[in-house]
């Protein structure tokens, strides 16, 4: 990845293209970034265009391809370079965020107010809105650069009970001997009780009829504000995915609203398990 610290993401574009596994009929990427200077996030681009009138610059959003969004998703790695979605199904489509998962124990206040930013991009183009949003490219040119960023709603997968076990091992030690993480909130400490999800979680492995749940892979703050809205989300789901849970899934009830992140990785991600992780911006792709 660039080195370029003016961005908050920065790509080669032969750089991408080189990781990037695309199918051969996904053509609008590769022919995007024939003139662009860097890829970079959604966030940068909103910065670069801020203030500045149209007619100074060239910015334009159209909609990404299914192909070239299924390729872009079949080629996020996790941590030991595997392709953990290469074999899966994926697809597109508005659901309820009623039965959903997430990896982490907390919503963080600043990055639903950035959430503002990138709403504001959308609506310089009339869009509605991110929970209505489908995969984009967004191109922007202002004198001699030029930038291309992709955005991807949230990715939800399907997973298989089973891949959560370590993670469960895990959490299930630390709970007996300590049953409640202290968590600091916004408006003061809140107790996350891990006994209960370790317990919760038994009764779903013991259950013959459940043999997988879904769960926010990417997009956790953007499907916050839908939840809280009582609106449905656009997402892009992913079923049948290869390798281990990078942590024990909890409700969005349990999570809890903090203005920092909690210090230990480990209270971030319950039953932290590192080789779970994928790298979404590897390809690109910055929730």
């Amino acid at each position: 990845m660039g080195s370029d610290q003016r961005f908050r993401l920065h790509i080669e574009p032969r750089e991408l293209i080189d990781r990037v596994h695309f199918a051969s009929e996904a053509r609008a990427i590769r022919e995007t970034l024939r003139d662009a200077s860097a890829v970079v996030s959604t966030i940068d681009i909103n910065r670069m265009q801020k203030g500045k009138e149209i007619g100074d610059i060239s910015l334009e959003i159209k909609k990404m391809p299914n192909a070239d969004l299924e390729s872009l998703v079949r080629s996020v790695p996790n941590k030991k370079g595997e392709l953990v979605y290469a074999s899966s199904m994926i697809s597109s489509g508005y659901i309820s965020h009623d039965s959903l998962l997430n990896y982490q124990t907390f919503i963080y206040v600043p990055k639903l107010l950035s959430l503002d930013q990138l709403s504001a991009l959308f609506e310089r183009f009339s869009f509605s809105g991110v929970h209505n949003s489908a995969a984009y490219i967004i191109s922007y040119k202002d004198g001699h650069e030029s930038y291309v960023a992709f955005y991807v709603p949230p990715l939800i997968e399907t997973i298989p009970k089973g891949s959560v076990s370590i993670s469960l091992n895990e959490l299930s030690a630390r709970a007996r001997s300590a049953p409640e993480l202290s968590v600091g909130t916004y408006n003061g400490d809140r107790r996350i009780n891990m006994e209960n999800i370790v317990d919760a979680w038994n009764r779903i492995m013991a259950n013959r009829a459940v043999m997988s749940v879904q769960v926010v892979r990417d997009g956790t703050h953007r499907l916050y504000l839908t939840h809280a809205c009582g609106a449905p989300q656009y997402v892009v789901s992913i079923n049948g995915v290869s390798g281990n849970a990078p942590s024990v899934p909890i409700p969005t009830q349990t999570m809890v609203m903090v203005d920092s992140k909690p210090d230990r990785k480990a209270d971030r991600y319950l039953g932290l398990n590192e080789e779970g992780w994928t790298d979404e911006k590897f390809v690109g792709i910055d929730g």
